[in-house]
């Protein structure tokens, strides 16, 4: 089983390379003027919503491994 602090850097890594993709997705791509507007205004939302889906996968890693601990003591 993965350690507590294993789970949460992959976690991390995932994360951090999806904002690596949105934010090299206006360089690979040549946008019109109105289009980068669009990415820019929905990139925002992504962002957070990346970074909100990283503190339930922390809880839910946490609550896993506290759940493991009690477990195997009892």
């Amino acid at each position: 089983m993965a350690t507590f602090i294993d789970e949460i850097l992959a976690d991390i890594d995932w994360r951090v390379s999806e904002l690596a993709t949105l934010k090299s997705i206006p360089i690979r791509y040549s946008f019109r003027p109105e289009h980068k507007e669009l990415q820019i205004k929905y990139t925002i939302p992504a962002i957070y919503a990346i970074w909100e889906g990283f503190v339930k996968s922390c809880f839910v890693i946490y609550s896993n491994h506290l759940e493991f601990s009690i477990n195997w003591s009892c």
